[in-house]
């Protein structure tokens, strides 16, 4: 068989065998090129589809509805911007707090210990609500459940942390100052 090939490779012409050979390379260089470049041009191409996908998104063309959307949440931010978590009474913002990280503290396997108004106070053009929380637990656990109640008290921003061994390094315990600021009378705002 191999002298049956060997024989009839000789009897071609050199130029032609010349251009077989090297069609041959071309074509196995050419796939070997295809299979190393296929991923990056599949990543170039969905990395490309992205950008104008992004790029329609800019656009200044949003449909009606999208547009009252984002008014509405506009709308929205401005109500807590203007006092809406103060409007309310302190005890009932205690209350809300209680109801809000006590369930998020049992599932986490904290204990809240404290919830209590601070007071109120200006400064500046804003009136400022505070709320001090206490609460203990393991380190992870309060991390875990402060990570979850941030959502939870999203106006409400913490002021004041503070962190102390308890039980001879097992828990921690936990002190927050909780702040609502919302513009003053002086500002044009609510209360």
């Amino acid at each position: 068989m191999i002298a049956w090939m060997v024989s009839r490779l000789t009897a071609l012409d050199r130029r032609a065998l010349s251009g077989m050979l090297g069609t041959a390379v071309l074509l196995v260089a050419l796939e070997a090129w295809l299979l190393v470049l296929r991923a990056p041009l599949s990543e170039w191409r969905s990395l490309s589809a992205l950008n104008a996908a992004a790029a329609d998104r800019a656009s200044p063309r949003a449909s009606a509805a999208e547009i009252e959307r984002l008014r509405l949440a506009v709308d929205r931010a401005e109500a807590e911007l203007h006092g809406s978590a103060l409007v309310r009474s302190d005890d009932d913002t205690v209350l809300s707090l209680i109801a809000a990280l006590g369930p998020l503290a049992a599932s986490h396997g904290v204990g809240l210990d404290v919830v209590r108004s601070g007071g109120r106070r200006v400064e500046q053009e804003f009136i400022a609500a505070t709320f001090d929380v206490e609460a203990r637990g393991a380190y992870l656990a309060l991390s875990s459940w402060l990570h979850d109640a941030h959502a939870r008290i999203a106006p409400l921003s913490v002021s004041e942390l503070a962190l102390n061994a308890t039980d001879g390094g097992r828990q921690v315990a936990l002190k927050l100052r909780l702040t609502a600021y919302a513009l003053g009378p002086a500002a044009g705002g609510g209360p």
